[in-house]
């Protein structure tokens, strides 16, 4: 008898035991404490990978930038007094030239290159630094905008997929265009050549003093991410989560390349030396002249080099992600 009613009472302490505690909600505390870092860690890890990403893609950032940059089959080129020596000009004349662009008589339509050949050529004449052209200013930019997109599309992680979306294109809108001035320095940077005597910018500072629309083409970053939150509809009855996740990768870029492009020229769009002479009035004229000028593919001129670059950081961060899981 004192068996079977020992036994009993073990039953009723394992029940109640059982009972009283919410396993899903033990589990969830456990994840919760697990991942809960720091804010500063998160910006530091952050800026440290986005650093170091940035480096290792920033000639392919600068090839596909100078090509949108390149307006197609345009007549006046000018690139450097290499090439204008090369074209039979006398010393003379070359001095001459020498000193209309140190006092900026004559303003210069900037360089437009045609291939990807002519671009490698035209960077590497400005020495190994012309691959690296607005590094400082493009480290600034990312890390900036993607800080402000972490912090404040964070506690959404767990949400629906299409509120996600939404919330995630809304914040994408606000924090591009509070950046676009970063951006616009970036682009300048690119586009002109470093060497001294076809140089506009000295500095940062100095683009800071020239320019006084620092939100040219800002309005392009509101369409452009009206358009890729439409063209993410598919995600939502997507599953397996690694399709989803190329899906998205790749509709985000071909989405938004022709976007960026118009981007671009708004940007470096002026009447200075080796800037972009060009008339859009704003970003949908813009629109309608490249197609008109140069075509649709136009659009997706140095597309290759930005595809790679945005496939490797993408390939990298997922990588990390999948690595700390299984370590975990």
């Amino acid at each position: 008898m004192s068996k079977d009613f020992s036994e009993y009472l073990k039953g009723m302490k394992k029940e109640e035991t059982t009972s009283n505690i919410d396993l899903q909600e033990l589990e969830n505390v456990f994840d919760q404490k697990k991942y809960e870092v720091k804010w500063w860690q998160v910006v530091i890890g952050n800026s440290f990978t986005t650093t170091t990403l940035g480096i290792l893609t920033q000639p392919l950032q600068v090839i596909h930038t100078t090509f949108q940059l390149s307006i197609k089959k345009m007549d006046l080129q000018v690139n450097n007094l290499k090439d204008i020596m090369e074209a039979k000009i006398t010393l003379g004349e070359q001095k001459k030239l020498e000193l209309i662009l140190k006092h900026k008589i004559v303003n210069y339509q900037g360089i437009s290159y045609q291939n990807y050949n002519a671009v490698l050529k035209g960077l590497g004449e400005q020495g190994i630094l012309g691959f690296f052209k607005g590094l400082g200013t493009g480290i600034v930019y990312q890390i900036t905008n993607s800080q402000l997109r972490y912090f404040l599309i964070q506690k959404y992680f767990n949400e629906k997929k299409l509120i996600q979306n939404l919330y995630a294109s809304l914040v994408g809108m606000v924090v591009d265009v509070i950046t676009n001035p970063l951006m616009l320095i970036q682009s300048k940077m690119i586009y002109q050549n470093r060497l001294p005597n076809f140089r506009t910018y000295r500095s940062f500072l100095d683009i800071l003093k020239k320019e006084r629309n620092l939100y040219k083409g800002s309005l392009g970053h509101i369409y452009k991410h009206i358009f890729i939150c439409l063209s993410q509809i598919p995600s939502l009855y997507i599953n397996d989560t690694r399709f989803c996740l190329g899906y998205l990768l790749m509709i985000q870029q071909v989405v938004s390349y022709p976007f960026l492009t118009v981007i671009r020229r708004l940007h470096c769009q002026g009447i200075k030396p080796f800037m972009l002479h060009t008339n859009y009035i704003g970003f949908w004229d813009g629109v309608r002249q490249i197609y008109a000028q140069e075509g649709i593919l136009s659009f997706y001129r140095g597309f290759g080099a930005f595809g790679i670059a945005n496939s490797f950081i993408a390939f990298v961060l997922y990588s990390t992600q999948l690595l700390g899981e299984s370590q975990e």
